[in-house]
């Protein structure tokens, strides 16, 4: 479960598609839950832990899109530790312990940058700052950057394009060094920044933040957010607001629009959005203090926002908004936020993300009349699968549908219990019944008109009115049936064609599918339809799965399907939790063997 009382640690892969989230770290072993951030939003991808590691994290970054680095903080001995985790591999590749103590990490290019922590030495006196750089790949210390003297509450940033670092040394000057040679390449003045501001304001930490194509970078100053352009270490836009507000900062480029967006993330569970259009920024810009687009979550919410990201399919329009919960048996959610609409206008309102909470009080007694009306519900009629609403659900039935007789007839009782959902006994004895009547079926074809005419009308089955026989079915005329119970979401028609186990047969099947689902997705739907039905009966693996595996090799062989790829993620849930509770079922059947021996 994630951690309700603490802010969430978490990071954004270079690419955009994973969310690493600490979900478990205090007084327990390190576990990191990676979550897909592009495609299925919010599924579980994989998990990583460090089980001998037991401690607090403190942050977490990207060194490349397959290695994670966390800052780690023992809890017995307080020693600092970065953690590296192989995420193509899920196992921990290398723990680095560095000589000095660490205030935050940065990493690009598979190196991982340790900025110092303290801006003063034990006689409270300016000390010379050195960052360490490390190679994420073996572990061992490449290079010492000497880093000048710094005073007071120091800050660092490393460019994501670049290698130049950036280095607030004494709360008026911004030093650029290049990591590569060390050497220095330009310098910030912030005079006009922090003048007139206090001394114990002067102490506050600051933050850097560099843009995402490292032609700005962001300053949180005392007295608000001052942004300056590298090339001409000039100030362009300031913001003039509290800044002891502020946690975090990020800044993105809109090419399109011709601007930046300053997404700046709040003390109070808010993210603000600025624009920096570049005719605006040639003359200095003051931005509003009032921002023009925030995001909050709902008052009567479980979750409150614990940090936003710019969302990789299209930062000048989305976020992705983390929320974390208030309860620590509740789960932490993912959403996917526009702050632009469809014609790119900005959202001025305050938008609301998560899920309101029901505080609807419910009396005695209508609780009871719910108990007695779900009491009435067969319980396997609104079994809810994978990618599917309540109304796909309650279509997923495993009786054989009835069409109604030509002739109005009265309904008896027996037509009525053959309507309801009949149970295993039910059908074993309808089919002993089949069985035994088989034989005099030929004797009644025989009988007079009268005696037709005063006997109860037959019941047609869908089997006999379709004459499809699964074990002599071709792949055409199953080509055929399939496109019908897709297209007419006729579960019925779909549980007779699913009875065919030929490979030959449901190979030319998927094909023959693959050639309409340029425009009918019948493809994605069956795959969505299949997991559903076994998660529903689990089962039903064995002979469902050469259905998932056939459709899964026509849709990697074709280019066209990709409705299939993106509709793997109700599969993938699936798979996920049965093989998460797999560790447990193994230990459970050690016990029972063992308990077993011992009787």
């Amino acid at each position: 479960m994630a951690p309700a009382s603490k802010q969430l640690v978490s990071a954004l892969s270079p690419d955009g598609s994973i969310l690493a989230v600490v979900v478990q770290h205090v007084n327990s072993s390190i576990v990191v839950k990676c979550y897909d951030a592009k495609v299925t939003l919010g599924t579980v991808r994989f998990t990583l832990s460090a089980k001998k590691l037991v401690g607090e994290v403190t942050q977490l970054t990207f060194a490349s899109p397959t290695l994670l680095c966390a800052l780690v903080v023992e809890a017995e001995t307080e020693q600092q530790q970065i953690v590296v985790w192989d995420t193509h591999r899920g196992v921990v590749a290398r723990t680095i312990i560095p000589s000095s103590p660490v205030s935050c990490l940065a990493a690009h290019a598979s190196k991982i940058l340790a900025f110092p922590g303290k801006g003063k030495d034990e006689n409270n006196s300016p000390s010379k700052a050195v960052v360490h750089e490390y190679d994420a790949a073996t572990g061992s210390l490449s290079k010492k950057i000497k880093c000048g003297t710094i005073s007071g509450s120091c800050a660092f940033a490393s460019c994501p394009q670049t290698s130049t670092i950036a280095i607030l040394s004494d709360q008026q000057h911004v030093k650029f060094l290049n990591s590569d040679t060390g050497k220095k390449t330009g310098k910030l003045k912030l005079k006009e920044e922090v003048a007139d501001a206090d001394a114990d304001a002067n102490d506050a930490s600051s933050i850097l933040a560099f843009s995402d194509n490292g032609e700005l970078l962001a300053v949180r100053t005392v007295k608000g957010v001052a942004v300056f352009k590298i090339e001409n270490e000039r100030r362009v836009a300031l913001l003039q607001t509290s800044s002891d507000q502020i946690s975090s900062m990020n800044l993105v480029r809109d090419e399109e629009e011709g601007s930046y967006i300053l997404l700046l993330q709040l003390q109070n569970k808010q993210a603000c959005l600025y624009v920096l259009r570049d005719g605006d920024m040639n003359k200095q810009f003051i931005l509003p203090k009032v921002s023009p687009c925030t995001v909050k979550s709902f008052l009567d919410s479980k979750h409150s926002l614990s940090t936003c990201y710019f969302s990789a399919s299209n930062a000048s329009s989305k976020l992705l908004a983390l929320l974390s919960p208030f309860q620590s048996n509740s789960e932490l959610e993912i959403h996917e936020v526009e702050y632009r609409d469809s014609s790119m206008q900005w959202i001025s309102d305050s938008i609301q993300v998560g899920q309101k909470e029901d505080n609807t009080k419910i009396s005695a007694g209508d609780k009871r009349k719910v108990e007695e009306e779900v009491a009435r519900i067969p319980k396997s009629a609104l079994v809810l699968g994978p990618g599917e609403t309540g109304g796909e659900a309650s279509n997923v039935s495993d009786h054989v549908v009835v069409p109604p007789s030509s002739k109005k007839a009265k309904i008896t009782e027996e037509d009525e219990d053959f309507t309801k959902d009949p149970s295993i006994v039910d059908r074993l004895r309808s089919l002993t019944s089949d069985l035994q009547t088989m034989d005099s079926d030929d004797d009644d074809d025989d009988d007079d008109g009268s005696d037709s005419q005063s006997k109860e009308p037959e019941k047609i089955t869908l089997r006999d009115s379709l004459k499809f026989v699964p074990k002599k079915a071709t792949s055409e005329s199953l080509t055929t049936l399939l496109s019908q119970a897709l297209i007419s979401n006729d579960d019925a028609m779909l549980e007779l064609a699913l009875e065919v186990h030929d490979s030959h047969v449901i190979e030319a099947t998927v094909s023959g599918l693959a050639i309409h689902s340029s425009q009918q997705q019948l493809l994605s739907k069956l795959l969505t339809k299949l997991a559903a039905r076994i998660a529903k009966t689990p089962n039903r693996a064995t002979s469902l799965s050469p259905w998932i595996q056939r459709i899964l090799v026509t849709a990697s062989a074709n280019v066209d399907q990709h409705s299939v790829i993106t509709s793997l993620g109700p599969l993938r849930n699936l798979l996920q939790e049965r093989v998460e509770s797999f560790p447990r079922l193994l230990r459970l059947e050690g016990r029972l063997a063992v308990l077993g021996g011992q009787l």
